[in-house]
């Protein structure tokens, strides 16, 4: 157990992914706290930029942006085996169905992450833009508490559940389709409780604690909230045990449902597999010596063979997939709500208010598309490739049409949501 816990820590403190994850929150903490300019989780209000309670806010809700973050390190925990091909190899020694090891050392690891937070508290009154008057002293229980009530708890239970997915699909894509839906059943749970009468009920069913957090805190005064630091008591207590005791079911059945035995092969693919090895030996394609040419009809031949090739390739990919997902959930999720426009008011889906919200999420899926794909035909070894030399050309045109035609693939996939919530 030991072994495998220090060494997934000794794996990613080694990598570059994990300490850059760890800045991007101790930047967004960093200008939220030292501007009025960027809000996360609602403006500050009367209170110190670095208060107890705005640290212990951040903590509660900061598992929104590292909920990715967690995914990404507990499905390579749980399958890195199946990813690299070695299952086999490690199955074959002794070693026990599951180990916890790991599993603890993605959590901690993942948890890294949110440490940013109180790296960006400490750096903020430090920024020449900060207003002074508005940061009090640092209150060290604040993090440690932030820490152990809300970082690790709320680990813990997306790390579960990430774990359980990777270990029982052994599949990276569906890994993240789960922390996609995870993130919708949530958004879905706090609309759905805000009826609820009963505010306790309702801080009890939330998973990351942060209605426990609001609803003990909310009489609190200015004073209080710059002095004090909320701990394990009350109605948060029982909240975080529930949670992290669901969390280890979860893992539990993981653990229970494994199995080391290879899963059986599709008809599909026995079919494949048999009929390749039936076939006869290969002739050259190619009879005699081939004609080389390298005019414009050349060019053009090439480059949609490129867009071809780029197009499958490209929608076979994880992130298509994840991001594709996420922009039709989220786009899913914002076109049911769409009717409340505060004051107990509502509104009939139009077509106006519709096409508002989709083209909104069109627009950010166009940009996610574009900084992540843009790079790909480089990054599969196309730059060892002498491409001064001959026909091909030194800028490959095919991923700039793929671009587009996936822009405009998702571009059509979204109104389709608008006919289903208007029916």
């Amino acid at each position: 157990m030991l072994q495998f816990f220090f060494f997934e820590i000794r794996y990613w403190l080694k990598s570059v992914m994990l300490w850059v994850f760890t800045g991007i929150v101790a930047l967004l903490v960093l200008l939220a706290m030292s501007t009025d300019q960027v809000t996360v989780g609602g403006a500050i209000g009367n209170t110190y930029r670095n208060a107890p309670f705005v640290v212990e806010q951040y903590y509660s809700i900061f598992w929104f942006i590292t909920l990715l973050m967690v995914t990404a390190f507990a499905n390579s925990a749980a399958a890195r085996e199946f990813a690299c091909d070695m299952n086999q190899i490690i199955f074959s020694k002794p070693i026990r169905k599951m180990d916890l090891g790991r599993f603890l050392g993605s959590v901690v690891v993942s948890t890294i992450p949110m440490l940013g937070i109180t790296i960006g508290a400490l750096l903020a009154p430090l920024m020449p833009w900060a207003d002074a008057e508005r940061f009090g002293p640092v209150v060290g229980a604040a993090h440690v508490l932030g820490i152990l009530v809300f970082a690790l708890p709320n680990t813990l239970f997306i790390a579960a559940i990430i774990f359980a997915i990777a270990v029982l699909t052994r599949s990276t894509v569906v890994s993240f389709l789960g922390a996609l839906l995870l993130l919708v059943a949530d958004i879905v749970s706090s609309v759905l409780t805000e009826k609820l009468e009963n505010e306790k009920v309702a801080a009890m069913v939330d998973p990351f604690g942060n209605d426990a957090f609001s609803f003990l805190t909310k009489y609190w005064t200015v004073a209080e909230r710059n002095t004090h630091a909320l701990g394990f008591s009350g109605l948060l207590l029982w909240n975080r045990l529930l949670w992290v005791a669901v969390g280890l079911v979860i893992f539990a059945f993981a653990c229970w449902r494994f199995s080391f035995a290879e899963r059986a092969v599709g008809r599909g693919r026995r079919k494949s597999s048999k009929d390749a090895d039936e076939t006869p030996d290969a002739k050259p394609l190619v009879l005699g010596k081939a004609a080389l040419t390298y005019g414009s009809s050349t060019r053009w031949r090439q480059l949609l063979a490129s867009i071809r090739i780029e197009y499958r390739r490209l929608l076979k990919t994880v992130s298509f997939i994840v991001i594709t997902c996420a922009a039709l959930l989220n786009c899913l999720t914002a076109l049911i709500f769409s009717a409340r426009q505060g004051f107990g008011l509502t509104t009939k889906p139009v077509t106006y208010a519709m096409l508002t919200i989709i083209t909104a999420f069109v627009h950010h899926g166009h940009h996610r598309f574009a900084l992540l794909f843009r790079g790909k035909g480089w990054g599969c070894g196309f730059e060892k490739l002498p491409l001064d030399r001959g026909p091909i050309g030194k800028q490959p045109l095919g991923i700039d049409f793929v671009l587009v035609a996936l822009q405009e693939r998702d571009h059509r996939i979204e109104p389709r949501f608008y006919r289903i919530c208007e029916v």
